[in-house]
């Protein structure tokens, strides 16, 4: 059966996008120099559809004795009713809210409520086992509908701006809220988005509040189907929404995350969500990716960059990459090959964000991903990110032949040092076989044997097992050198680790940045005491303002 609380698996192979009877389209990417305002040649080819995977893709199909089992799907304002769970069938195979005796209202006010008093003696929280409490408290709410939620809200809402700081009782009440908030916020049913879109628009919730809301939803979403997707769509995209700082990059983000685990990889949608006990999430002439939500961030993409709105430009490509569905690469295209204007980090973003797209669909994205890496007209840290997205792709023993003997002929350091530490720790430093580990072994003896310093830049990956515990892990550490300094300028991890066959992604990050002497003024700027600062800015005032000032040197040479 589908299990909501499955792991992601949409990282562990390919699986088949929206229709397979779509046409996606991605230019050559070869060639000359981006900086010529054409990095390859201008004509894009018809590439392959979905089908194109479909040797490693994760799809399932419905026969019609499967179809008569089905529960009733849920709609947005009440709550899936999800069989096996202990809340849905706690009153003789019901769900507790069927029975007369128990009002979710009140009892949801209970829990809250004794959770706001303990909340203060945080010592005691243990022994009263607090947390529990909560844990209950989000079950309960998981079979509410959206009109007992909103019953419950009016009946805990207590802002901070109302609590007296020297009131025990406003202190409770302020704690109670912010548990039930918390625990609507972990429900992740189609009443609780409701009710968190009531809380935005009516501003009872704000700003970084919000977004820490919102962030939880692609964890926590129950069943993500059509219109709960639309719903969140439309909250991200509001006004209300777009105009609150951190709300409004967080809403981007994790809706884009949510529509990729529910619309574009199937193998998640099917072992994440409830799909057995409701049917799919959409149907099959259903194409919100393709025909609403991917067209709506490659025009905001547009627009930031004819507004050079660079903190957008980032955030709408990022959102794309979220979402990892093949046709982001026609949004990509032009500014990848240089037709329009991009800094050359914002297009190492862009191929940054690609991540997600090159485990679910490798074969689209492995050609791609060569062909930029190829281009020694390209950027340095562009040709080095690309790389990086080139590995998580498995990329065949030919493949890694072929970029393992080019290290002889490339003339920039950077790459050569990305190349052979990838391929030397993918062929060596491996426990368990795997075929990236055959594939590199097959590769590693036609590197460049010249050592390069630790500055430059590596990709280290690493993995152990053991097979009579049944753990393991797999880290893989890469970083981009820089070319203003020892530090690197990008830096990105990821650990996923095995439990007795569990597998899950436990700690990832990526750290991105343009210059690393831009990176340490602006920190220097930010921690600075005020004294030394404000003689930092009068020394620089001095040095403009004497007889060889970069003014006066400059309308001497012009």
């Amino acid at each position: 059966k589908g299990n909501p609380n499955s792991l992601d698996s949409d990282s562990s192979s390919s699986s088949s996008s929206e229709s397979n009877d779509d046409q996606y389209h991605y230019g050559k990417m070869q060639g000359a120099n981006p900086s010529s305002s054409s990095s390859s040649s201008s004509s894009s080819s018809s590439s392959s559809s979905s089908e194109s995977d479909s040797s490693s893709s994760s799809s399932f199909s419905w026969d019609s004795s499967e179809e008569e089992n089905w529960q009733p799907k849920p709609t947005l304002s009440q709550a899936p009713n999800i069989p096996f769970l202990p809340m849905f069938i706690a009153n003789r195979g019901n769900s507790i809210q069927s029975a007369q005796e128990i009002k979710g209202v009140s009892v949801v006010k209970k829990i809250a409520q004794q959770i706001g008093y303990e909340m203060q003696s945080p010592s005691a929280i243990p022994g009263q086992k607090t947390l529990k409490k909560f844990t209950i408290l989000s079950t309960v709410l998981r079979t509410m509908n959206a009109k007992e939620m909103e019953e419950a809200s009016k009946e805990l809402y207590f802002p901070l701006s109302r609590a007296s700081s020297t009131s025990s009782s406003d202190a409770q009440k302020y704690q109670a809220w912010v548990a039930f908030r918390d625990a609507v916020a972990q429900a992740g049913t189609g009443p609780a988005l409701l009710t968190i879109k009531e809380w935005i628009q009516s501003k009872k919730v704000q700003g970084e509040e919000a977004a820490e809301i919102i962030a939880v939803l692609p964890i926590v979403a129950r069943f993500p189907n059509v219109e709960y997707m639309n719903t969140f769509f439309a909250l991200a995209t509001s006004s209300e929404v777009q105009h609150q700082h951190f709300l409004n990059t967080s809403a981007v983000l994790s809706f884009t995350e949510l529509a990729r685990k529910a619309f574009v990889s199937n193998s998640t949608a099917h072992n994440r969500f409830p799909v057995h006990a409701f049917g799919a999430l959409k149907g099959k002439k259903e194409q919100p990716v393709v025909q609403q939500y991917l067209p709506y961030f490659a025009r905001a993409l547009k627009q930031a960059a004819s507004q050079e709105d660079s903190i957008k430009i980032r955030t709408m490509t990022l959102a794309l990459g979220n979402l990892a569905h093949p046709r982001i690469l026609n949004v990509f295209e032009p500014y990848l090959e240089g037709k329009e204007s991009m800094t050359h980090f914002q297009r190492l973003t862009m191929v940054a964000s690609l991540r997600k797209m090159a485990q679910l669909y490798p074969k689209v994205a492995r050609p791609v991903l060569f062909r930029i890496y190829q281009n020694t007209g390209e950027a340095t840290e562009v040709r080095v990110a690309a790389f990086y997205m080139l590995m998580k792709t498995n990329p065949p023993a030919q493949l890694l032949q072929r970029i393992a003997e080019f290290t002889n002929d490339d003339q920039d350091p950077q790459v050569i040092s990305a190349v052979q530490s990838a391929i030397k720790t993918a062929a060596y430093n491996q426990q368990r076989p795997s075929e990236l580990s055959d594939n590199a072994q097959a590769a590693v003896n036609l590197l460049n044997p010249k050592v390069m310093p630790a500055q430059y830049s590596r990709k280290n990956i690493r993995s152990y097992y053991s097979r009579e515990l049944d753990l393991g892990y797999k880290q893989v550490v890469s970083y981009i050198g820089s070319d203003d300094g020892f530090l690197p300028s990008n830096v990105f991890y990821a650990l996923r680790t095995q439990l007795g066959g569990f597998n899950r992604r436990a700690v990832g990050f990526a750290a991105m940045s343009s210059s690393l002497d831009a990176l340490t003024d602006l920190l220097e700027d930010q921690f600075a005491d005020a004294p030394s600062s404000s003689s930092h800015r009068s020394q620089k005032q001095s040095q403009q303002k004497g007889p060889w000032s970069f003014d006066k040197i400059n309308n001497m040479l012009n």
